[in-house]
C-alpha cells in the first residue's frame, strides 16, 4: 500500500475551514487498519464528538495521512 491522505471529515466548501492532518509515525503496513481506527476513536468520535468542537465541527477538515513505517514504532 502506496503511502496516501484521506479526508475524514469534510465540511463542505462554504466558508474558511482549519484543515488538521493528523500523521501516523511507525505504522507499518499492517497496522494501517489500526492507525485509522485511532483516528476515527480519538479525533472524530474524540475531540469533534463532544462540547464545543461538535458544535463547531462545519469550521474543521480533518485529514489522515497513512504513511508507512518500514518498522514499528
Amino acid at each position: 500500500m502506496p503511502d496516501s491522505a484521506t479526508t475524514v471529515l469534510w465540511s463542505g466548501t462554504s466558508g474558511p475551514k482549519v484543515t488538521v492532518a493528523v500523521l501516523g509515525d511507525g505504522f507499518t503496513e499492517a497496522d494501517q487498519k489500526i492507525y485509522n481506527d485511532a483516528v476515527d476513536a480519538l479525533l472524530l468520535h474524540g475531540v469533534f464528538g463532544h462540547d464545543c468542537f461538535a458544535e463547531d465541527a462545519s469550521a474543521f477538515r480533518v485529514v489522515r495521512v497513512n504513511l508507512m513505517s518500514g518498522s514499528p514504532a
